[in-house]
């Protein structure tokens, strides 16, 4: 049972009194006595409180816990996203002896959807290593990728909300360097390597939802292919995409 704060003075006052006189088998007596001195409308809001108190503890386990809402999804056209890739380039076409010059290179990416099944974006990527072409010494040829900057534009397909594919066309500045041991050799080969820096290029890709708005991407296609020389310069693409 609760007690009002003044009920609880007037305990504790007869029971001080009860030990301070030895008279402990008085204690219920004394007790008592406090308790019928005590006005009714005390008592009475005691006998409230407490109720209330028992009520609230009784109903406790009864209330319902809130089902948390899932996220909502933001429809496709409303959002961006920037990207990273680890590259891995692939030039045809160099030399007869060495037909495909593999060599590893990074690239980042920004894009928009337009719609929910169109996306456009831009490009932009360099070249991490060296590709030797001939080892002669006395008639060497290397190169490597300074830059490329692609504009991308095509449809997609959201096959559910966690997984989507897609196809990209569009057109890629592709700028090239060239090292020979040679002073006229190859010269099949222009000095940049292509004899265009400009050229159609296309994407086929698939994203993979792994966490909030990041998005993991597998991506392989054609950067550049020059059409005097023949040389064609492929990649494959993984990395990661940020949804905002």
């Amino acid at each position: 049972m609760i007690f009002s704060a003044s009920i609880q003075s007037d305990l504790r006052v007869a029971m001080l009194w009860s030990r301070c006189l030895h008279y402990k088998p008085f204690a219920p007596v004394l007790l008592a006595t406090v308790l019928l001195s005590s006005p009714a409308h005390v008592l009475a809001d005691d006998a409230d409180s407490g109720a209330a108190l028992s009520s609230a503890i009784a109903n406790a386990p009864a209330k319902k816990t809130k089902k948390k809402r899932a996220p909502e999804i933001v429809p496709k056209h409303e959002r961006s996203y920037i990207g990273i890739f680890g590259t891995q380039f692939e030039v045809r076409g160099v030399t007869p002896a060495r037909d495909d010059l593999k060599f590893d290179g990074a690239s980042v990416v920004a894009g928009t959807y337009i719609s929910e099944n169109f996306r456009l974006e831009a490009r932009a990527g360099t070249g991490l290593e060296t590709a030797v072409a001939a080892e002669d010494p006395a008639n060497s040829l290397e190169f490597d990728i300074d830059y490329y900057v692609s504009g991308l534009v095509g449809p997609q397909a959201n096959l559910t909300d966690y997984f989507q594919i897609y196809g990209l066309v569009g057109v890629t500045r592709l700028v090239p360097s060239t090292e020979r041991s040679a002073l006229r050799g190859f010269p099949d080969i222009p000095e940049d390597l292509v004899d265009s820096s400009f050229s159609f290029s296309y994407v086929l890709g698939a994203d993979v939802h792994i966490y909030y708005d990041i998005w993991a991407s597998l991506e392989f296609g054609q950067l550049h292919k020059d059409t005097i020389t023949n040389i064609r310069t492929e990649f494959l693409n993984v990395g990661l995409k940020f949804e905002f």
